[in-house]
């Protein structure tokens, strides 16, 4: 059940508070904050402040100001205030047709230390309003409550005025004003009203929830980082076997190409070492530099590469046109074959429609 928590004017952080508190089946209790305390624990509290401490405002915007409306209401709220506004809380009211409305401001440090001083006697509430804003929204209205009239009437209408004002003002105020009977407890009444009034837990003093730790998201992420890791291994397993096979299909359109008569391949790397045997020695050797060239590019991550053109040089070595799917991929080619201690130097490195392509120089 709700519990309504009113603190007395004058208020003073460094004194005990005079406060008023109640719920919808118990009459009104007045006494020390600390008293309060004892009876309001187990209920969710809301809190009202008196009028006097914060002051009541309309303003109008421009329709644009978009991102910059709060500059815009601190440029407004200057040529009526004698503080800074910026070291104010501002809590406003709905915004009409998108450039005006009504707010409250009060000084944030004094809202701060009021709350500290709640939270010290276990109290959180869990809303904020200001007493002349919880008479009601239909007509204006004075209310009689804790030794002055509280006066609310249209938009811009807050009051609290002491008696003797209050009757010295009587001609200034709406003449519609709907008096309320003096002997009429106000309570009851403030806390039915407070369904249409400004909530002043807003920006640095809304009611965050507890943080509880995310245990289910943490779970739910480290589920979705294996998935992605599994992910990431089939994918990867799936690419080195696309290009081996797209290597050894392109390897076995050289070898044809190379021997015409060759209408069969059954082990290229066994017909290649035949046909390099059929040949004369320098051929024979440069099949077995082939060959060994061939295995130092196996070991060396070669499956992710093409070899699109190959010349070899008796002083200059092997020049290899190749391309691969990423610069990542020709540059862990040229690693893998100086880790196997061949001089490699990769140039004219180009990124193409399918991928990248470079040139690959290797000198014995």
């Amino acid at each position: 059940m709700t519990a309504w928590l009113y603190l007395h004017f004058p208020i003073n952080t460094g004194q005990p508070l005079a406060c008023t508190w109640w719920t919808a089946d118990c009459a009104a209790s007045h006494g020390a904050l600390a008293e309060a305390a004892t009876h309001l624990k187990d209920h969710p509290v809301v809190l009202l402040l008196p009028t006097e401490i914060c002051s009541h405002h309309q303003v109008e915007v421009p329709v644009r100001s978009g991102r910059w409306r709060l500059q815009a209401v601190y440029s407004t709220l200057e040529e009526s205030l004698l503080e800074d506004p910026q070291t104010l809380h501002l809590a406003f009211g709905p915004w009409q047709a998108r450039r005006r409305c009504r707010l409250f401001a009060l000084p944030g440090e004094w809202l701060k230390q009021c709350l500290a001083q709640l939270a010290e006697h276990g109290l959180t509430p869990v809303r904020i309003h200001v007493d002349s804003d919880c008479l009601g929204k239909e007509k204006p209205a004075a209310l009689l409550c804790a030794g002055r009239w509280l006066i609310s009437g249209a938009d811009h209408l807050r009051l609290a005025l002491a008696p003797q004002d209050a009757d010295q003002l009587h001609a200034a105020l709406p003449a519609d004003l709907h008096w309320h009977d003096r002997d009429e407890q106000p309570w009851q009444r403030l806390s039915e009203g407070a369904e249409h009034a400004i909530d002043l837990r807003q920006g640095d003093f809304s009611l965050r929830a507890p943080v509880r730790p995310p245990w289910r998201g943490l779970g739910a992420l480290a589920a979705l980082a294996m998935i992605a890791l599994l992910l990431h291994t089939v994918g990867q397993r799936w690419l080195i076997e696309h290009h081996s096979v797209r290597l050894a299909s392109e390897n076995q359109r050289a070898f044809i190409q190379r021997f015409p008569d060759e209408t069969r391949i059954v082990d290229l790397r066994r017909q290649l070492q035949t046909r390099m045997r059929q040949t004369h020695a320098p051929a024979h050797n440069l099949a077995r530099r082939l060959e060994q060239l061939a295995e130092h590019w196996s070991l060396s991550g070669g499956a992710l590469a093409i070899i699109r053109h190959l010349d070899y040089h008796a002083t200059e070595g092997w020049t290899l046109a190749v391309s691969a799917p990423t610069f990542a991929d020709i540059e862990r080619l040229r690693a893998g074959l100086a880790a196997r201690g061949l001089n490699v130097q990769a140039e004219g490195t180009v990124r193409q429609p399918d991928g990248v392509s470079a040139q690959l120089r290797i000198k014995e």
